[in-house]
């Protein structure tokens, strides 16, 4: 029911609140861009992974965007791969992004 096309988008905006992760995973690949941007930060990894897959087409052009930058610091193999991957393939240098990345956020030790 959840991935028909007769739930609406307020629905499914609402339904992505819910704690069981399941309905999450499901409603992740269908939602709106912009709703699916918010799933970035989601606690597992699944979502965060359905979300990426979603928003990358549009992420990918600004690889200094601060979801790209999460995605690559994602606890998460799956989504830093996917992102890594991705990155590498619309010519940019990912290691000088993760270079950058430490400059600007990490303290020494992480």
């Amino acid at each position: 029911m959840l991935g028909s096309q007769g739930v609406r988008a307020e629905v499914q905006v609402l339904l992505i609140g819910d704690p069981e992760v399941r309905i999450c995973r499901v409603l992740a690949p269908l939602i709106s861009l912009d709703a699916s941007r918010g799933l970035l930060c989601d606690p597992d990894a699944g979502v965060r992974s359905s979300a990426l897959i979603r928003s990358l087409p549009t992420l990918i052009t600004d690889s200094k965007a601060g979801e790209i930058q999460w995605a690559l610091l994602d606890t998460h193999n799956s989504v830093r791969l996917q992102v890594q991957y991705t990155l590498r393939q619309a010519g940019h240098d990912v290691r000088q992004i993760y270079l950058d990345i430490v400059d600007l956020r990490l303290s020494p030790r992480e």
